[in-house]
């Protein structure tokens, strides 16, 4: 009897920390300007990204007092224009988010890109915990590239960040 209540206890404890275990993604277009040069830091930086976080905390039954802790769970960058472009022409790239009141903090990134990568990157990702920039109404993303050839033309890219959120239930 004792280890059955035991087993439901564990069982518990379990759904709670899947109740209060999250995603929330995030994705927003930048555009790299044809290149003129190779081997040169190129900074691009995004509008401001608007969190939500009051709204999706609240539909996931906790608040911003309540969020414990938040990583960046994956992020990727997509070549959507031109339409048959893809990544070869990046020797690295890092990705940066800022926040008012909060540093500026690589979150990820991704060296010696090969040249067959295609339109997709997947970069690697800090450990960094992230509540203060995902608590705040809005952030900005910056990406620094490297490339290693010319581009003749501006090439349109989606960032597409997931970030796992981990919080008290309210």
């Amino acid at each position: 009897m004792v280890l059955l209540s035991l087993c439901i206890g564990l069982a518990s404890c379990k759904a709670l920390k899947e109740l209060t275990t999250f995603y929330i993604t995030y994705s927003e277009n930048v555009t790299i300007a044809k290149s003129t040069a190779v081997n040169l830091p190129i900074d691009i930086a995004t509008p401001d990204i608007v969190t939500n976080s009051e709204a999706t905390f609240a539909a996931n039954k906790t608040r911003k007092d309540l969020i414990d802790e938040v990583k960046l769970r994956q992020a990727k960058l997509i070549v959507t224009i031109p339409s048959d472009g893809e990544f070869s022409f990046l020797k690295s790239v890092a990705v940066y988010i800022s926040s008012s009141g909060q540093s500026e903090t690589k979150i990820a990134w991704r060296d010696d890109i090969p040249d067959d990568v295609g339109n997709e990157l997947v970069l690697l990702v800090s450990d960094a915990d992230l509540k203060e920039y995902i608590k705040a109404d809005k952030y900005k993303l910056r990406i620094k590239a490297v490339t290693d050839k010319l581009t003749s033309q501006d090439y349109t890219v989606k960032i597409e960040t997931e970030f796992t959120v981990k919080g008290k239930l309210k």
